[in-house]
Parts: C-alpha cells; sequence; structure tokens
C-alpha cells in the first residue's frame, strides 16, 4: 500500500519489535492481532522484510528497517539446528546494534503519525531519546508496558507518554502509587476463534513420536526467569515413576545465556530426552500444534522475578481448554479469575509434583477446569475487549 493513502489525522505509528514471523514474542504477537482488527485508523506497523502478505488491509503500511539484515531478532545460532518440520530453528534475541537502533528511531522521527504507540519497556537511554523526540512531534505518545518495572525508582524516568497502559491491576497500582497521571489497564486478548479445543494433532503427535496413550506437560517461557532446579527435579521425579508423562520444554531463547541454561538442562535430562519422555522446542511455527497435543501448561517463574506479566501463551492454553499450573507471583497469577488449573508456591516442588499428578489422575476434573478456561478467557481476555478498549483510548488521545 503507498503512504499517500494514510489518513495522517488519524494515523497510529506502532513503535515495536518488527511485526514479522516467528511468532513467538507475546508483545509482538499482540500488536499483530491488534492491527488486524482496527479498521478506524491508518496504522503504520515495522518490519524488517517485506511483509505485506500478512495483512491485505487497505489501512496498513509498512516501514522496512534494518534494510541490511536478514533478520536482527532471529539470529541462528551454529550446532544448534532443529530437525522435525514442525519446529523452526533454534534462535536467540540477541542485543540490538547501534545501526538497528539508529535505524528504529528514524523510523520514528520520520513518519508522522497522529499517535505514536510504543508497545514495549523502555531502557532509560531509550526513555531519554523518545523523550527528546517527543518535544518535536505533534502527535500523541501512548506506552504499553508489557512487562512490569522491577525497579520502583526507575518509573519516573522510564515514563513518557502522555498515556500509559499496562496489562494488570498489580502494574497499574503500582504506577499509580508511584505518580503516574493517566494509566490505564488492559488486559491482554485471545482470539478464540484461532485459538480453539478441537485442532487436528496426530501429525504433531507423530513427528514427537508421542505414544497416544501419553500424558503431556507442556512448559513455556523463559529460562532467565524460571524455576529451572525445581522444574528438573520435578521432571526427574515423575518420569522416574510414570512411562505415560511426557514433557514438553519450549522456552523462547532471549539470550545467548539461555542457550547454556538450556544445554545445561539437556545434559541432566539426557535419559529422559533418550527415553522419549523430554523434548526440547525453541521456536514454533504455530504454538497451537503444541498447545493441542498437551494435556496441560505450566509456567513457573520465580519468585524473585518481575519480568512476567500476564504470559499470553498460558491464555491462549486455556481458550483451547488446557488447565494451568502456575506459580503463585502477582501479577500474572491474576489469570486464576475461576478454577481454571492449579496455584503453587514459588520452590515448593512437592506441591508442583502433587498439582501435576492430581490433573493426571482426574481427567473429569481436568476436563471441567479446561472448559471453564475458555470461558473465562472469553469473558475476560478476548480479542474483541482488547481491541474495543484501545480504540477507545485512542479516540480520547486524539
Amino acid at each position: 500500500m503507498k503512504k499517500k493513502n494514510l489518513n495522517n489525522k488519524r494515523t497510529i505509528f506502532f513503535a515495536t519489535r518488527p511485526i514479522a514471523p516467528p511468532w513467538n514474542e507475546g508483545s509482538k504477537n499482540l500488536v499483530y492481532r491488534l492491527a488486524n482488527e482496527i479498521n478506524l485508523f491508518s496504522l503504520i506497523l515495522l518490519t524488517y522484510k517485506d511483509q505485506m502478505d500478512l495483512m491485505g488491509k487497505e489501512n496498513i503500511y509498512f516501514d522496512k528497517i534494518y534494510p541490511s539484515d536478514k533478520n536482527p531478532f532471529n539470529n541462528n545460532i551454529s550446532g544448534h539446528n532443529i530437525d522435525y518440520k514442525n519446529r523452526c530453528p533454534s534462535s536467540i534475541y540477541l542485543p540490538l546494534s547501534l545501526k538497528q537502533k539508529l535505524s528504529f528511531l528514524y523510523a520514528i522521527i520520520k513518519n508522522k503519525a497522529s499517535i505514536y504507540h510504543f508497545y514495549f519497556s523502555p531502557e532509560l537511554i531509550t526513555a531519554k531519546i523518545l523523550r527528546l523526540i517527543k518535544k518535536f512531534k505533534r502527535g500523541k505518545f501512548l506506552q504499553t508496558f508489557a512487562t512490569p518495572i522491577q525497579n520502583k525508582k526507575m518509573i519516573e524516568r522510564l515514563v513518557f507518554g502522555d498515556a500509559i497502559v499496562v496489562q494488570s491491576n498489580y502494574n497499574l497500582k503500582l504506577l499509580q502509587e508511584n505518580g503516574v497521571k493517566n494509566v490505564h489497564k488492559i488486559y491482554p486478548g485471545v482470539d478464540t476463534d484461532y485459538f480453539r479445543p478441537g485442532i487436528l494433532s496426530n501429525e504433531v503427535r507423530k513427528n514427537f513420536k508421542i505414544p497416544g496413550n501419553s500424558f503431556v506437560v507442556l512448559s513455556c517461557g523463559n529460562y532467565s526467569i524460571g524455576c529451572n532446579d525445581e522444574l528438573v527435579s520435578m521432571i526427574k521425579f515423575i518420569t522416574k515413576r510414570n512411562s505415560k508423562i511426557v514433557f514438553i520444554l519450549a522456552s523462547r531463547l532471549d539470550s545467548a545465556k539461555d542457550k547454556i541454561v538450556e544445554d545445561n538442562i539437556k545434559s541432566v535430562l539426557e535419559k529422559e530426552q533418550n527415553s522419549g519422555q523430554v523434548i526440547f522446542v525453541e521456536n514454533v511455527y504455530d504454538i497451537r500444534q503444541l498447545i493441542t497435543i498437551s494435556d496441560i501448561h505450566i509456567f513457573l517463574p520465580n519468585a524473585l522475578c518481575r519480568k512476567a506479566d500476564i504470559p499470553v501463551v498460558l491464555l491462549e492454553s486455556l481458550a483451547m481448554e488446557k488447565p494451568i499450573v502456575i506459580t503463585d507471583i502477582a501479577p500474572f497469577n491474576e489469570i486464576m479469575k475461576s478454577d481454571v488449573g492449579e496455584v503453587v508456591c514459588s520452590g515448593n516442588i512437592d506441591m508442583l509434583i502433587g498439582s501435576i499428578l492430581r490433573l493426571y489422575e482426574d481427567k473429569d476434573g481436568r476436563i471441567a477446569k479446561g472448559r471453564r478456561g475458555r470461558e473465562m478467557v472469553i469473558s475476560e481476555f478476548n480479542l474483541k475487549n482488547y481491541v474495543a478498549e484501545y480504540e477507545k483510548l485512542y479516540e480520547r488521545l486524539l
């Protein structure tokens, strides 16, 4: 689409990670879904290559950044490729180079919009630069904090928007108590037509060589925020006593350090991998494949980490009627608005093991929790509400 077709008086510029595959990062995925649904505004999305095939909508314009890079956010690490056809190559999110950062900032400076929507949690220097750029731009600045601000003393220096959006009551209270004005809470939204139960999974199970009578436990997240020791201890305990329980560890790699952690876990769980009871996946083309073949989904950040807000992948699992097991940590425990799974104390391995085995043994209870999970997502975390709340906020800013 040509840029001249944009309505400059009603244009939203999304300052995000490049909107392009792989779809394995919650904030980027949410912006993609949001852009797909919005029709009342012209939209400018950043991408690292030609992505016009993603959306055939006349109100969307793609601004290509990082023109000399193949994919700055998906750098392959030699020696860590994955063979199954339903998985992507191993990859990590490497830090942006200076050239890439300048390309991002230039895109903000050169584009004209009525609202500049920043959908990430900035670093100090980024916030300082954007605060300076804001003085020369006519449009409003809107910030969505996709993750909590860990240091309360830094809040004032990280906030630069005319309006702020957070994704949990925890963070709404945190910012308000620290003097931030014009803060709004908008829960993440899931397309419950796209994420629904009943998607075929026979081919996926076959690729992973998972027997039909297996009970599959999916674990997503990030190694940098997870209770990795507890996870390994729990897996060793359960697999030693029950050969029908299979674990799929599908954590995204955010850094080279994450790859080291994953390799260490692989070495400790080598016997379980060889027996087929532990499967490692790094990136997938379609997360629905993993959710579909799973019976439950566990998510175990540690008590000292506030990086996780409300993980979208948990909402997607619930929308597909899969119960969840989570660590009882704010803010993401707000997801438990009804009995849709199990909540365990951080570091309590016995409680974690008991929750998983309880869901394994009680099929009727597990199915009931899954159904309540989908009902809860439709009621509290659906995509239509998410889009409607943002559209109302955009209108207020204009």
